[in-house]
């Protein structure tokens, strides 16, 4: 069993001639864990860390520990903490006295050194560089990525990046007219990160599709199965577009009171073999029935609207 890696790095900043600096005093920008920090002095007695996480999701949260250490005195820890941060508050209090931080002060400067251990975390994935070796491009992002890792998931990346392709020597692989967004969140839940819901899932279904990641297929199919809240309509629509399993269409189709009652009717084996026809053929699933270009499938009547 291998063993998870510890997320733990040191802050150390020095404020130059802190009395002269204003009522703040901010540090340099810092990056760990794929994730930027930054230290603020606020009117020369208070101590700020600042989590300048800034990824595209609709919530995240991080918890740490944190050791701080002032001036010369590194053996002794003047502040032992926890504190969270979240996409909506990114700045915490490490430090604060009363009066102005003179006695740890060393020829007008301010040394700091915080021992920062990350403990939980919920929408985060960490890009951890020095474990990647192939850089992923859509759009205009990046996506650190192991190859090895993503190869035992994907057959599609299996194939370029360990294959006889002459991708397989490259280091950085463009993926083109990919959304950035959706490759963020599918890579997420490639990494076990939860983040199937009713605004992501198609996106990171059709990604899934595209690179034959079975882990990630098997979760938008629990999700929709157990958690999704959509019409079965929508949920029958997209096992056929993205060819889900076949026991999963049959199951979508099931609930009489939701899908039209002529569907009931339907033999499961004409159901497979319809399913297999709009999966191979293009098939379109539109308000009078099953539809290509040439002819129409099926044709059933309904009063609900497809959403």
């Amino acid at each position: 069993m291998s063993v998870a890696r510890e997320k733990k790095f040191v802050l150390k900043q020095v404020f130059k001639n802190l009395k002269n600096a204003g009522l703040t005093s901010s540090g340099d920008i810092k990056e760990h864990f794929g994730i930027p920090w930054k230290l603020h002095v606020l009117y020369g007695n208070t101590l700020y860390l600042e989590c300048l996480h800034s990824e595209k999701l609709n919530s995240w949260c991080l918890e740490v520990d944190i050791e701080l250490s002032l001036g010369n005195e590194k053996d002794v820890k003047l502040e032992e903490k926890t504190i969270k941060f979240a996409s909506s508050n990114l700045t915490k209090i490490v430090f604060e006295m009363e009066n102005y931080l003179d006695k740890y002060l060393i020829d007008g400067n301010l040394i700091v050194e915080l021992v920062v251990k990350i403990n939980k975390s919920m929408g985060i994935r960490y890009r951890l560089k020095e474990l990647s070796d192939v850089i992923l491009i859509a759009g205009d992002r990046k996506f650190y990525v192991n190859r090895m890792y993503i190869s035992c998931h994907s057959s599609y990346f299996k194939t370029i990046l360990l294959g006889k392709l002459s991708e397989s020597e490259k280091s950085i692989i463009e993926l083109k007219n990919i959304d950035p967004d959706d490759l963020q969140k599918f890579l997420n839940v490639l990494y076990g990160e939860s983040e199937i819901n009713y605004d992501t899932v198609e996106g990171i279904l059709k990604l899934a599709v595209i690179y034959d990641a079975k882990t990630v297929i098997g979760r938008c199919e629990e999700f929709l199965l157990e958690k999704s809240k959509s019409s079965m309509k929508i949920k029958f629509t997209w096992a056929v577009r993205y060819k889900l399993d076949a026991s999963l269409v049959i199951g979508f189709q099931s609930d009489s009171r939701k899908f039209p009652t002529r569907f009931g009717k339907i033999p499961e084996q004409k159901w497979l073999d319809l399913v297999g026809k709009s999966a191979e053929s293009g098939w379109t699933f539109t308000r009078s029935g099953w539809k290509n270009e040439r002819s129409v499938v099926l044709r059933f009547a309904y009063s609900e609207p497809v959403i």
